[in-house]
């Protein structure tokens, strides 16, 4: 009996630090453990009623997931489950809300619009569309040392001399601006920096005077001349969707997006015609009288769709 409680302590013993490491990996998952991250895709995102959209969670590190569809305070699912669909009856523009919990909550929203009557638009509408971002401005200094001494003395009184240099602007650049920063100068004057050539280069002069030969001092001038050059790259012409075509009203997700604060505009271009391109800002609606439609571009969560709307008398069904 005495050895079996020495067996038993000693067990209890080497089963301690177990425990302790087991506890201690548990504690520091706990607190290491990611975020959760939310994300989820659907599909279809717009429709006649009865609409079926059919969601996947693709969210990371979660324990719960939480699905809102927006429709009059119905269709809250609680689900594990990857996917999950809901059926919107009446028409109207929804968000589904997907929300994960873990060590903390977050959440993703999908736009979803029912719309009331499948109307045709004729001719149906056919687009490249082609986001052109903002040129983006490079500035360069350039540096430049001004040395000159007049130490000649040809005459019996003072004497003076012009000097002239041309600096060019670096390949590609233009220059915008300068400054001279005069560190020394004895009997210099008219001192003059002037941008030529639309920017390609710069003019600067000044005047330097020297005494006669029996006196000989000298005039001189020491400094900086600074140029600011600036170069301006294009801005990137990224296409969005090169075959958007569609023949009903409604709201519609482009396959790409991109960086809407460096958009400059977009560019739509009508395909099977030679029509010059139709320019639209992020926040601008542009009227096509052929067919009668509005189209505006716009963004939800991260994503860009395209609304097409039209009056109700211009459709046909």
């Amino acid at each position: 009996m005495e050895n079996y409680r020495k067996t038993i302590r000693r067990l209890g013993k080497a089963l301690v630090p177990v425990a302790a490491a087991l506890v201690g990996a548990l504690v520091t998952y706990a607190l290491t453990r990611p975020a959760p991250l939310a994300n989820m895709d659907c599909a279809p995102v717009s429709g006649p009623p009865p609409l079926t959209v059919r969601c996947t969670n693709l969210s990371q590190y979660f324990d719960g997931a939480i699905w809102f569809f927006d429709d009059s305070g119905k269709g809250k699912k609680d689900s594990s489950d990857g996917t999950v669909e809901h059926t919107y009856t009446s028409p109207g523009d929804y968000t589904v809300l997907l929300r994960v919990t873990g060590t903390q909550q977050d959440e993703h929203t999908r736009a979803i619009q029912v719309t009331d009557v499948p109307p045709r638009i004729s001719p149906n509408i056919r687009l490249r569309i082609v986001a052109v971002m903002r040129d983006e401005t490079i500035v360069e200094n350039t540096n430049i040392n001004i040395g000159t001494k007049k130490s000649d003395h040809p005459r019996s009184s003072s004497h003076s001399r012009k000097y002239g240099h041309t600096f060019s602007a670096k390949e590609g650049y233009r220059i915008s601006d300068y400054r001279f920063r005069e560190r020394d100068s004895n009997n210099a004057e008219y001192i003059v920096a002037t941008i030529t050539n639309g920017g390609a280069s710069i003019d600067f002069s000044y005047q330097l005077t020297s005494g006669p030969w029996y006196d000989r001092w000298d005039g001189w001038l020491y400094g900086t001349l600074t140029l600011e050059q600036t170069r301006i790259d294009r801005g990137e012409r990224l296409t969005i969707s090169s075959d958007f075509n569609v023949d009903t009203p409604g709201l519609f997700e482009l396959p790409k997006s991109v960086d809407l604060q460096n958009l400059d505009r977009w560019e739509l271009y009508p395909l099977g015609d030679e029509a010059e391109a139709l320019v639209l800002s992020l926040s601008e609606v542009l009227h096509l009288t052929e067919p009668d439609v509005d189209i505006s571009i716009e963004s939800r969560s991260a994503k860009l769709y395209v609304r097409v709307s039209a009056e109700q008398s211009d459709l046909t069904i």
